[in-house]
């Protein structure tokens, strides 16, 4: 479709437009009337074709209006031989342009194609490529540009999983991290971060005023568990613990985490369902 556009809009019309103005101008006694407007014909060609389209313009452009100052002779032989030296003049600019347009719109491909490679790349690489939620480094990239002030975090993990996998194989395990990570975005705020932290693992960082976060995580769990998983294995029941830190003032992400990390191994060894609220935490 755009090549039959750039051959009706860069040869086709320039054509036709070069044949009307120079039957006009030899209506006119062939006085150079309109030499100007048939020169603008090969750079129109420039504009919405293509080279090859350019060189056959300006070829034919040439071609005629020499054909037509030997059937229409002009009473000034100079008058004629000007006529024909802009008209090339013109066309070899043309020719030219159209090779310059050609390669920069070369380049300027290529560059949407890098960019367009550049950010698939940086998606995988702060993308969990099973569940298509922000891995470690996604995480740690989105901390650096939030503006919200950050509230708590919560690590969550579910319970039982090397027995699912052990019981059903891997590929339904997977098929319950991808069920987890869907429910999780749907039991949050759009603007917390969930985050794959690794393994069975879940992150989730809770942002804004608020003021109950293990209720947060604690109704966020009950979304996710509220049913089972639907699995090629069959249905299998939801399970996860959650171990919660809120931030202290001033106090590094990493180190909430790492309480956080705690809190879910208090609530671990409390058993399955359950979630814990790290000491230091206000709330705590």
């Amino acid at each position: 479709m755009r090549s039959t556009l750039n051959w009706i809009l860069g040869a086709v019309v320039p054509l036709v437009a070069v044949a009307v103005l120079l039957v006009l101008d030899s209506l006119d006694g062939t006085t150079n009337n309109y030499v100007g407007l048939v020169a603008v014909m090969p750079m129109f060609s420039v504009v919405f074709g293509t080279p090859l389209t350019t060189i056959v313009v300006s070829a034919s452009t040439l071609a005629a209006v020499s054909i037509m100052g030997q059937i229409f002779p002009d009473s000034s032989r100079e008058a004629q031989i000007v006529r024909i030296v802009v008209i090339t003049v013109v066309c070899g600019v043309a020719i030219g342009a159209s090779f310059v347009r050609k390669r920069r719109d070369m380049a300027l491909q290529r560059a949407r194609i890098e960019a367009q490679r550049a950010a698939v790349l940086d998606k995988e690489a702060h993308t969990d490529s099973l569940t298509g939620l922000l891995n470690r480094r996604g995480v740690a990239w989105e901390l650096t540009s939030m503006k919200a002030t950050l509230k708590a975090v919560a690590i969550l993990d579910i319970d039982g999983f090397k027995q699912i996998n052990d019981e059903f194989g891997h590929g339904v395990g997977d098929e319950y991290l991808t069920n987890t990570a869907k429910r999780l975005m749907n039991a949050v705020s759009s603007n917390d971060l969930v985050c794959r932290w690794g393994g069975d693992e879940f992150l989730i960082v809770i942002t804004g005023a608020v003021a109950d976060p293990l209720g947060i995580i604690e109704r966020a769990l009950a979304q996710v568990t509220d049913r089972p998983f639907s699995t090629s294995g069959g249905l299998i029941r939801a399970s996860l613990c959650a171990g919660v830190a809120e931030l202290q003032p001033g106090e590094l992400m990493d180190d909430a985490i790492e309480r956080a990390d705690a809190a879910l191994y208090a609530a671990k060894h409390e058993g399955d369902g359950r979630s814990v609220l790290a000491p230091g935490s206000v709330l705590g």
